[in-house]
């Protein structure tokens, strides 16, 4: 009764996250532009589309299990379990909760479906902040004068504190640690002692599969690689000449500097703030430009949220 309860909370909050989101988004605005773009707009979805098949793969990866479910299934898993993630005001961990059931459900043993995900949303994060570490350098470097001094020392300061949590995730992973095989009688104790088992969990995956790791973080650098090319395309058949490096920055900046407002459906208003002010970084400074693009990009996001609801349908008739 309890689940079933708890169930129904999540798919209400979800549905009415994105009823929120699609009262906030000018659709009629968002077809306009893309009846502008032409053929071009194909170019959007192309791209979204093959970072998604990245983002399914090195999520394969991680799965440690002898039988695994098809390469299109999973794709639907994490492409569903993201949009999920997305509209629901708990965040990540309801996307990877439903990720991980669905393994569940395929025959994945339990521990096995509930590390993949872990697993893979810390790679995940890990080659994204290794991207934008990278991005910054060749910024500091190169681009710089474009930005007023104290703005390269708020961005050399992200630079080093991202470098830290980079290294302190990895210290925490792959560092020796016991757990015993009895488990505490306290909800805290047990809670840590779960904690614990996972953490050794995935760090015997890591020692033991190195290169399945290093595939799967290679595969989700490919997808942020893939994802950052909507930007470059938005931008350049608008009519501003930008770089790949710098969509990659914007891109990264905005998904990394949107994750603080995971509680608010969609993001609404944090994508919009950090469009402009990524913009701005590149040396862009049009007044209604950053407005196009939220439009454009939130266009594309209903389109394959509708693409999820069909794959939630599939999903549950199967």
């Amino acid at each position: 009764m309890m689940k079933k309860a708890i169930r129904l909370i999540l798919i209400v909050s979800i549905f009415f996250s994105f009823f929120l989101f699609l009262q906030a988004t000018d659709i009629g605005e968002s077809i306009r532009l893309v009846k502008q773009f032409g053929f071009n707009a194909v170019y959007l979805f192309v791209c979204t589309f093959f970072a998604y098949v990245f983002g399914a793969l090195g999520w394969r990866f991680c799965i440690d299990a002898k039988v695994k479910p098809s390469f299109t299934r999973l794709f639907m898993y994490r492409h569903t379990g993201n949009i999920i993630t997305l509209f629901n005001p708990a965040g990540a961990i309801t996307g990877e909760m439903f990720n991980a059931g669905m393994l569940i459900r395929d025959g994945v043993d339990e521990k096995s479906a509930y590390k993949s995900v872990l697993l893979a949303r810390i790679i995940m994060i890990l080659s994204q902040l290794t991207i934008l570490s990278v991005v910054l350098i060749w910024f500091l470097i190169f681009l710089s004068d474009r930005l007023p001094e104290t703005l390269r020392y708020v961005l050399f300061a992200c630079f080093v504190f991202f470098i830290i949590v980079i290294s302190t995730v990895l210290f925490l992973i792959l560092r020796n640690g016991k757990t015993t095989q009895h488990i505490p009688e306290k909800k805290w104790r047990r809670f840590l002692h779960h904690i614990k088992a996972m953490r050794n969990s995935l760090a015997e995956h890591i020692k033991q599969k190195p290169e399945m790791v290093i595939f799967s973080f290679f595969s989700f650098t490919v997808h942020w690689l893939l994802n950052s090319l909507e930007l470059y395309f938005i931008l350049n058949f608008l009519g501003y000449d930008v770089k790949i490096w710098d969509s990659l920055l914007m891109d990264t900046t905005i998904i990394v500097s949107k994750s603080a407002f995971w509680f608010i459906p969609g993001q609404l208003g944090a994508e919009e703030i950090m469009n402009k002010f990524t913009l701005f970084l590149i040396g862009i400074t049009s007044h209604n430009l950053w407005l196009s693009v939220s439009i454009l990009r939130r266009g594309r996001l209903l389109i394959w949220s509708a693409v999820a609801g069909i794959f939630y349908i599939v999903l549950k008739k199967k």
